[in-house]
């Protein structure tokens, strides 16, 4: 039996038709002949089409990922919303050579959520229980505002723990990449191990290594710049804001 798929591809523009002999579910990465070369595409819906299957190609490989239908979703959303074509904004949600393999346990241990013992202001533990039942509470956005150095940092991480203690994922934003390593060090004091890290100076290797371990769930914690947003998370239960007042965030 085959089968025909619309199939995104990082090119600016919309979907693509392409038949399978096998049944792919939505989200599904394979590569695709397009022109010449062959190009990693995502299947990205299944609605059947009006070209007949002699007009179209084949798919020729699926690979061992799938995208989550959240990813999906905001790759539409953004497109929708810039007026982009879909397939621009899938370009910043896939990286090259996914094909190649690695290692990742040596790369992302767990947060230990017990390592560090902090102690808070009457303050710091007043936001802290607000935060925490903001979060219990399901979907919703808090401001923290303070002045540099009251702590803001110590307080979201304890909000960073709880969420890591129901079994979710956490993506801390910064504006810019200077301020990684600052970060990393303190998260690194407060939880003993050092978060994924998510930016434009990664190299290819490393952006592999990150991008497979936040789609299969075994980094926990990415401490990224803004484009880290489109990284396939599986369970994403907080995103942290640091700096939100920068101006690099519009």
């Amino acid at each position: 039996m085959a089968y025909q798929y619309p199939v995104l591809l990082p090119i600016p523009f919309e979907c693509f038709d392409y038949f399978s002999s096998q049944e792919l579910p939505v989200g599904t990465v394979i590569k695709v002949p397009f022109g010449k070369q062959e190009k990693i595409g995502v299947v990205w819906d299944k609605k059947p089409s009006l070209l007949a299957l002699d007009k179209i190609k084949n798919i020729s490989t699926v690979l061992p990922f799938m995208l989550p239908k959240q990813t999906i979703k905001f790759v539409d959303w953004v497109a929708k919303y810039t007026y982009s074509p879909a397939g621009s904004v899938l370009k910043m949600a896939l990286i090259s050579d996914m094909e190649k393999t690695g290692r990742l346990d040596e790369y992302f241990e767990p947060p230990v959520l017990s390592h560090s013992v902090v102690s808070f202001s009457p303050q710091q533990h007043q936001a802290v229980q607000h935060l925490i039942q903001e979060y219990q509470n399901g979907f919703s956005v808090v401001l923290l505002d303070g002045v540099t150095g009251s702590g803001k940092t110590e307080v979201y991480f304890e909000v960073v723990a709880h969420a890591l203690s129901n079994k979710k994922q956490v993506l801390i934003l910064l504006p810019e990449i200077g301020l990684t390593d600052a970060i990393v060090a303190r998260f690194q004091k407060r939880f003993g191990v050092k978060p994924a890290v998510w930016h434009s100076d990664l190299t290819p290797a490393q952006k592999r290594r990150t991008w497979k371990a936040v789609l299969s769930g075994q980094a926990s914690v990415v401490l990224g710049a803004r484009s880290a947003l489109f990284l396939p998370f599986s369970d994403l239960g907080l995103i942290i804001v640091d700096e939100e007042h920068d101006s690099s965030y519009k």
